[in-house]
């Protein structure tokens, strides 16, 4: 008789995290096991056809907290677990974390893997910081294994109390993906020619931000120093990718005091390589964040990125040698890098080598997915394997 397909289930809030970071790995495990997806296709107002060999489910979890909402879907998760008795659960994000490792833990599933990729409360303050804390903890506790997207992240955890040290993991160098080389490559593209079809002078120096368009990632502090640097410079422009989930657009524009020609909105994209061949420097000053994606995605085209000195982002960005990094929160920081950048051409070349060659040697995207894969499966070994 052959051996039955273990079941996993895979947590997340919203199908742009798994479009994001774990596409190819669900690919992968596909082919060993039995894998269910679950997340609510209703988040972020994109629906997207994953186009996935697993079996999809619709998960009525809130992205923000909603007590009455994070109840039901706690017993909806429940459910599920005594109707399909899963194997192993893993979980993305940390809402789906929450809920999906604790009810998990209650139900007594074997398996329980939650991957840390940056804390809500590492920003926070009073109450709000210690509730969003003590989720992440039990969180913790209440899982079989745990994983963290980059090495500063795991001594922020331990550090701060969240996991006990040496209990959690960072495969390889970090990162949940890593970067597709063939997809994130600069002669796919011609400059030019989106530079033509976005309306951008070819002269422009082109700043590039990739992501969530959402407080948390520094946005209004970007397009400020933008408008402080647009006074002494008349040939850069501000180039702004990604899903707008706090519908604050329009307010970024009414907050710069520049003609707002120099600065385009492009919104979600599912091919972002595509922009960064228009653009001459990344950056991504954020709050916070699990290691900062598309500062290799940049790196592999050559570019080089800004990006503020917070664990995660300390991973992607070696300063001075691959970007630099900005003090957190300060227009002023973030303003002088980017000068330092448009006016040495060397130094930006030469930051997007060393960053060309570090995303070569340590985050390719094969590696780094079959790196996930296999830990799943000596997990899966070392729990089922009958000794």
């Amino acid at each position: 008789m052959p051996c039955e397909k273990k079941r996993i289930l895979i947590l997340a809030a919203s199908p742009l995290t798994i479009e994001f970071f774990f596409r190819p790995h669900l690919m992968l495990l596909a082919r060993e096991y039995n894998v269910y997806l679950a997340f609510n296709e209703n988040n972020d107002g994109y629906v997207l056809p994953l186009n996935l060999p697993v079996t999809q489910i619709q998960l009525d979890i809130a992205r923000k907290v909603s007590i009455v909402d994070d109840i039901k879907c706690f017993f909806q998760l429940i459910q599920l677990y005594k109707k399909y008795r899963f194997h192993i659960v893993l979980t993305l994000v940390p809402k789906a974390g929450f809920l999906g490792i604790v009810s998990a833990w209650l139900m007594k599933v074997p398996v329980r893997i939650h991957i840390f990729q940056g804390e809500v409360w590492a920003n926070a303050h009073g109450l709000a910081r210690k509730i969003y804390k003590f989720a992440d903890t039990l969180t913790a506790r209440c899982s079989t294994h745990i994983l963290a997207v980059s090495r500063s992240e795991r001594s922020f955890l331990e550090g701060s109390g969240v996991v006990k040290p040496g209990q959690i993991t960072v495969l390889g160098s970090g990162s949940i993906g890593g970067v597709d080389l063939k997809k994130f490559n600069s002669r796919n593209y011609s400059p030019a020619k989106i530079r033509e079809e976005l309306k951008i002078a070819v002269e422009d120096i082109v700043i590039i931000f990739i992501g969530r368009v959402v407080r948390d990632k520094g946005i209004f502090e970007l397009v400020e120093a933008f408008s402080l640097l647009s006074k002494e410079y008349t040939n850069i422009h501000l180039l702004i990718v990604g899903p707008d989930e706090e519908g604050i657009s329009s307010t970024l524009l009414d907050s710069s005091y520049l003609n707002t020609n120099k600065i385009t909105i492009v919104g979600y994209v599912r091919n972002p390589e595509k922009y960064l061949s228009a653009a001459n420097l990344l950056c991504l000053p954020s709050h916070r964040e699990g290691f900062g994606m598309v500062v290799l995605e940049a790196a592999a085209m050559g570019i080089p990125a800004i990006g503020s000195n917070i664990y995660g982002i300390s991973d992607a960005i070696l300063d001075k040698e691959t970007g630099l990094l900005s003090h957190k929160g300060s227009v002023q920081s973030l303003a002088e890098s980017i000068k330092n950048i448009i006016d040495d051409d060397e130094l930006r070349l030469s930051l997007g080598h060393a960053a060309h060659v570090n995303v070569q040697k340590n985050f390719d995207a094969d590696k780094v997915v079959i790196s996930y894969v296999n830990f799943i499966r000596e997990v899966v070994n070392k729990c089922f394997t009958k000794k």
